[in-house]
């Protein structure tokens, strides 16, 4: 059931005018929506939440910065530096959930859910600073702190559907489904927020990490390499209307050098990966790289493509389960690597991801 519970700052601020208490629109008015900040239960120990000018504050001296998170930098840094503050205590800034008070009202949910809802969903479109949340690293159990939403008002959105939780590996992840993103008033564009070059229609967070983390793989080890045919990396690439590469790196003249697959396995593996398999080497890459969430999977991936469940076998080689899949040794023309996300990340990028 969807938690009832008022936010404790509308119960503060709604005792502060009896005259007002009988109208539900006016206490909703008064809560912010458009700000993490009124509602996180995380802030560096220098940084405090003035509400009376939505603004922060350094506690050593006083002064006065803005609620965004450049502003916050400011603010650690004015008596203190971010090297002393632990990177959890930086929370999200901006939420801008773009329903009304008066929408709000009719929801079933309250407004604590639906903040959280957006700053999920703002995560699983990488809108904010990796200062804030990086998808890539994260936790979005920091997201429950950021808005301060508790267990039971979180399990009600995923009993209903409004979110699913993807996976605890390498961290938690959510993402909001269809009917979540209803809930707080976001559609969907196509060749704005889907399509080529911008994203799947029901694409998960899981899914869109894993695709940031082979896409920097791909600018900094292909495109930023003078010696390689790659001078541009696009991702979501269509290919027709029903078929799309996650990712492809291309040359000058457009053709694909290297493609590149994000595969979660599901019930449906042994249809799906020859599918997939076939749809790269259709493109004829000098490279087919797949990318998978664990290294089970990479296995789960080799023996779809050893025994599909229809056409030819597409690779004859195999692999005892306890051999890496990034230590493969196959060179078709649907698959010439297997990398686990977490493998790839760690091996190829920065700490920071980058």
């Amino acid at each position: 059931m969807p938690s009832t519970a008022i936010d404790e700052d509308t119960e503060e601020r709604s005792s502060e005018h009896d005259g007002d208490a009988g109208d539900p629109v006016e206490e909703r008015s008064r809560t912010r929506v458009d700000s993490a900040l009124p509602h996180t239960k995380r802030l560096p120990p220098t940084v405090e939440y003035d509400g009376d000018i939505h603004g922060l504050r350094c506690r050593r001296c006083d002064n006065r910065y803005d609620p965004t998170i450049d502003g916050l930098v400011r603010t650690v840094e004015c008596c203190s530096s971010l090297a002393e503050v632990d990177p959890d205590d930086i929370p999200i800034c901006e939420v801008n959930l773009k329903l009304t008070p008066e929408e709000r009202v009719l929801s079933e949910w309250s407004d604590t859910q639906l903040l959280f809802l957006q700053a999920v969903y703002n995560a699983q479109q990488l809108r904010y600073d990796p200062l804030e949340y990086d998808l890539l690293n994260d936790s979005m159990i920091r997201l429950q702190e950021y808005v301060g939403i508790d267990a039971d008002a979180l399990q009600d959105l995923l009993e209903t559907d409004l979110l699913r939780h993807d996976t605890d590996h390498p961290h938690r992840l959510y993402t909001v489904t269809p009917d979540g993103r209803s809930a707080i008033g976001e559609s969907y564009r196509q060749g704005v927020d889907y399509g080529h070059g911008q994203g799947d229609l029901e694409e998960s967070s899981q899914h869109v990490m894993a695709v940031e983390v082979a896409r920097r793989y791909l600018e900094r080890e292909y495109v930023d390499d003078p010696s390689s045919r790659v001078v541009e990396v696009v991702p979501y690439y269509d290919l027709d209307e029903n078929h799309r590469l996650d990712l492809a790196g291309v040359d000058v003249e457009g053709e694909f050098v290297v493609t590149v697959e994000i595969e979660r396995i599901n019930h449906d593996v042994k249809r799906a990966v020859p599918e997939d398999f076939d749809k790269m080497a259709g493109c004829e890459p000098e490279e087919a790289i797949w990318v998978v969430m664990t290294q089970s999977s990479g296995h789960d991936v080799l023996e779809a493509l050893n025994d599909p469940l229809e056409g030819p076998v597409r690779v004859e080689k195999t692999y005892a389960s306890t051999t890496p899949p990034q230590q493969f040794k196959i060179n078709t023309a649907g698959l010439t690597a297997v990398y686990p996300v977490e493998w790839l990340k760690d091996a190829f990028l920065d700490a920071d991801g980058s």
